[in-house]
C-alpha cells in the first residue's frame, strides 16, 4: 500500500515536469489572449458522460469551471457525481494545455469519496474544441483516473457543453 502511494506522488511530479516543459518550449514571444471567436477568458461548462468501473459503465455528469490565461494555459476545477451502487463525488482541480489548435490536454489531483471514504485522485485527458459561436463549444472527452489503493483505473468518455465569457 505504501508503494502504490510513493507511485501516485512519482506519476504526479512527473506529469507535472512534462507539462511544464512542453510548455516553456511552444511558447510563442508574443502571445494573445485568446482566440478570437471563441469569447472571453472564463468558462463554465457540463460534462454529460460515462465512468467505467469494475467492468460496468455509470452515468456521470459534471460541472467545470475554466479559466483561460493565455492561449496556451487553462486552469480548471471541477465537481462531477457518478450514480453507481453507491453515488461518487469526485472534485478536482487541474491545468489544460492547448499544444496544437483545438486539442486540451489536461492533468488534475483531487478526491473521490466512494463508501464514505476520500481517496486521492489523479486524472489525465484529453479533449477537442468545437465552438459553435457566441462563445459556446462542445468538446468531446476522453480521461482516466489513476485512484489511490486501487488496482483498476477508471476510463471517463463524454462530452462537455459550455459557453466561455
Amino acid at each position: 500500500m505504501r508503494r502504490q502511494h510513493n507511485m501516485f506522488r512519482v506519476l504526479l511530479v512527473t506529469g507535472s515536469l512534462m507539462i511544464n516543459g512542453i510548455a516553456l518550449a511552444n511558447e510563442p514571444e508574443h502571445a494573445t489572449e485568446h482566440e478570437p471567436g471563441h469569447g472571453g477568458k472564463s468558462a463554465v461548462t457540463v460534462f454529460i458522460g460515462g465512468t467505467e468501473a469494475h467492468d460496468s459503465w455509470e452515468s456521470t455528469l459534471g460541472l467545470e469551471y475554466t479559466y483561460h490565461i493565455n492561449h496556451l494555459w487553462a486552469a480548471f476545477g471541477l465537481v462531477e457525481r457518478s450514480d453507481r451502487e453507491e453515488d461518487t463525488t469526485l472534485v478536482i482541480a487541474g491545468l489544460g494545455l492547448h499544444p496544437y489548435k483545438e486539442l486540451v490536454l489536461i492533468a488534475g489531483v483531487g478526491k473521490k469519496d466512494p463508501a464514505d471514504k476520500l481517496e486521492n485522485v489523479l486524472r489525465i485527458g484529453a479533449a477537442y474544441e468545437f465552438p459553435l459561436g457566441n462563445g459556446w463549444g462542445l468538446e468531446p472527452y476522453v480521461g482516466l483516473d489513476f485512484i489511490e489503493n486501487y488496482d483498476d483505473n477508471e476510463l471517463v468518455l463524454g462530452v462537455y457543453i459550455g459557453r466561455r465569457f
